[in-house]
């Protein structure tokens, strides 16, 4: 009885969660496939829009395992062990391609602020470049000011 109860509840929750998941995602894609400056292809935003739908297609299958879960429940296995069977390797299924999903989700964020700090750091780099030639330049100018400026005197 307890293990009905457990399983019926993991299977609500996987999916609540998959159709939460999935609707949020949907209103994020909509929200930057609608936008006005949709003229402008950033790398950002393409990688916004890949990010909302492999999100997306994590939450469907979230869903997608809690109604394979909850199918496997229902099962008599006396009655159809191959049914069965099936069943419960569709839900496992499933739930590692869905896990799957998220493992790449955090590999091309981890890629994606590795890049973006790559490019902060070469800007930094090249400003203080630019600001070492500028206090270069005037100390130069500075000392050949204080050398006419002593040749006067």
């Amino acid at each position: 009885m307890i293990d009905s109860i457990a399983g019926f509840l993991i299977a609500g929750l996987l999916l609540l969660f998959g159709a939460w998941l999935f609707s949020r995602q949907k209103n994020n894609l909509t929200e930057l496939t609608e936008r006005d400056d949709k003229k402008e292809a950033s790398p950002l935003r393409a990688f916004l829009i890949r990010q909302a739908r492999r999100r997306m297609h994590t939450g469907a299958l979230f869903f997608l395992t809690g109604v394979a879960f909850f199918a496997g429940l229902q099962i008599n296995l006396a009655a159809h062990p191959n049914l069965s069977v099936a069943v419960w390797f569709a839900s496992v299924f499933f739930l590692v391609w869905a896990i799957l999903l998220a493992i790449i989700d955090i590999f091309e964020i981890r890629f994606r602020y590795n890049e973006e700090k790559s490019v902060r750091e070469a800007a930094m780099k090249g400003l203080d470049y630019l600001r070492r030639r500028e206090q270069e330049r005037f100390s130069e100018d500075g000392a050949a000011e204080d050398a006419a400026a002593e040749k006067r005197r």
